[in-house]
Parts: C-alpha cells; sequence; structure tokens
C-alpha cells in the first residue's frame, strides 16, 4: 500500500478524468477508496493507542492506581470516549486488505503493542515522547486521508457528470 499512496495522490492518476473509459474511471476510484480504507484503518489505531496513552498520563495525573489490571478494566470506556464516526455515506469497503502487508509497521515502530502491557512501568517522558510521535503519525495520516478524499471526489464529479448528462445511465450499474 504505500507505494500505491504516492501514485493515486499524482496529478497524473486525475488526469484526462474526463475522457477515461468508464471500466477505468470505476478502477481508478476502487484503488483509491482501497487506500483510503487502509489509510483510515491505520488512523484509527493510531488513535485508539493515543487515546490510551492520553487516558494513562491523566490517571498519573490524579495519582491513580498504576498497575496493568488498572488499564486493562478501563479500556473499553477509553477506547469508547475516542473520536465518533462520521455521519456520511457507509464506506463501500470496511477493512483494509491484509494481503497489502503489514499495515501495522509504523505504528508497531513507535509503539510495539506489548508497550501498552508495559505502560504503567514506563516514565512520563517516555509516555509523552511516545504520545508525541503518535500524534505526528495521526496527523500525517489525516493529511493523507484528506488527500485520498480530495481524489476520489474527482472520480465522482466525473461519475455524477455523466449520469446527468446521459453518457450512462442507472442500467450500466448492473453490468
Amino acid at each position: 500500500m504505500p507505494n500505491r499512496l504516492p501514485r493515486v495522490l499524482a496529478a497524473e492518476y486525475v488526469e484526462g478524468v474526463e475522457t477515461l473509459p468508464i471500466a477505468e474511471l470505476r478502477s481508478r476510484r476502487g484503488e483509491l477508496q482501497e487506500v483510503e480504507v487502509t489509510i483510515s484503518y491505520q488512523r484509527r489505531l493510531c488513535q485508539g493507542r493515543l487515546d490510551i496513552l492520553v487516558a494513562d498520563l491523566q490517571r498519573r495525573a490524579a495519582g491513580g492506581s498504576s498497575d496493568l489490571q488498572h488499564l486493562i478494566d478501563h479500556l473499553t470506556p477509553i477506547l469508547a470516549e475516542g473520536p465518533r464516526l462520521s455521519r456520511g455515506a457507509l464506506p463501500p469497503l470496511l477493512a483494509p486488505d491484509f494481503a497489502e502487508g503489514d499495515l501495522c509497521e509504523e505504528l508497531d515502530a513507535i509503539i510495539p503493542a506489548g508497550t501498552i502491557g508495559d505502560l504503567p512501568d514506563l516514565t512520563d517522558a517516555e509516555v509523552l515522547q511516545i504520545g508525541e510521535q503518535l500524534r505526528d503519525l495521526e496527523k500525517r495520516l489525516s493529511t493523507e486521508r484528506r488527500a485520498l478524499h480530495d481524489q476520489l471526489s474527482n472520480f465522482e464529479r466525473e461519475l455524477v457528470r455523466r449520469y446527468k448528462s446521459g453518457e450512462l445511465d442507472v442500467d450500466s450499474l448492473l453490468q
């Protein structure tokens, strides 16, 4: 997937969208949707880990219990308070293609899965450093996701134009 991102975000990917055959138009839109689902998935994983770190820092500031069981007992409310899903249309793909390779490689480099279990043993400075790296990753993923949405809009607008102009009809959806 990382190799597909620069290609699908390049201006050339959208050039000539008005003249693309319908099959190519739909194929490119589908590829953009696949990449967007992958980026969104990575972003949600990052946000979840960031929510856990923030909750742990808040617990520390309040002088709460510092054992792993306390963290485990509070995971559901911690993760439930995270960002809300948008009320937009249901995406055509709900999960990324895990055959794309390790989707969590960059995230695991910042905070390996086992580190959450070690969180009570880390210093405040270590937790803050990890949190800053996660924040930076989440910002980058959000920026990439917005750019993908912009690219997708180009293909959606062209499809709408073709339906409105009569170049395509609803029956073509069934082909």
